[in-house]
């Protein structure tokens, strides 16, 4: 017999394969997604915020540091956070098993990092907690792509 009704769930049960890094859809400067923010922030989240795919950020590493041991991740081991220059400052949240790869980051260099974009957040990440009031763009990062950049400062456009 054939019924026009819905089963109550259509919900399936995910198999615990880990997590699975969707296609590199977009490439983006820092200074870019600073100017797209201050623009239109519904374009910005339109375009960025919370989607299922990951985005590349270029730019120039301004701070590097730990956070407070359980402040982002479940297991209760600090993570760590890079800055990147921009306005505002777009910052990655960055699982401590990257450390390897962090520590070849320089500072005022320029460097690439891969994640998905949580949006405008209303505090900033500081080696001792969040700090309220002064927001940031935000990233959970997946994967450091160059350290070995050459000098930063991409907010000046290149002359053709």
């Amino acid at each position: 017999m054939i019924s026009d009704q819905q089963p109550e769930s259509t919900t399936l049960p995910k198999a615990d394969k880990g997590p699975v890094a969707p296609k590199l859809d977009v490439v983006v400067e820092v200074a870019d997604l600073g100017k797209a923010y201050k623009a239109n922030q519904a374009r910005f989240d339109e375009q960025y915020t919370d989607k299922p795919f990951t985005i590349q950020v270029r730019g120039t590493v301004t701070q590097i540091f730990r956070t407070k041991a359980g402040l982002a991740s479940s297991d209760g081991e600090a993570d760590y956070v890079v800055e990147m220059e921009s306005t505002p400052p777009v910052q990655f949240l960055v699982a401590a098993k990257h450390r390897k790869a962090l520590a070849e980051l320089q500072m005022n260099k320029l460097a690439t990092i891969r994640g998905y974009c949580q949006g405008m957040r209303g505090g900033s990440y500081t080696p001792t907690g969040i700090k309220h009031g002064e927001k940031s763009i935000s990233f959970n990062a997946i994967e450091i792509i160059d350290g070995k950049g050459g000098e930063g400062k991409t907010d000046e456009k290149k002359s053709k």
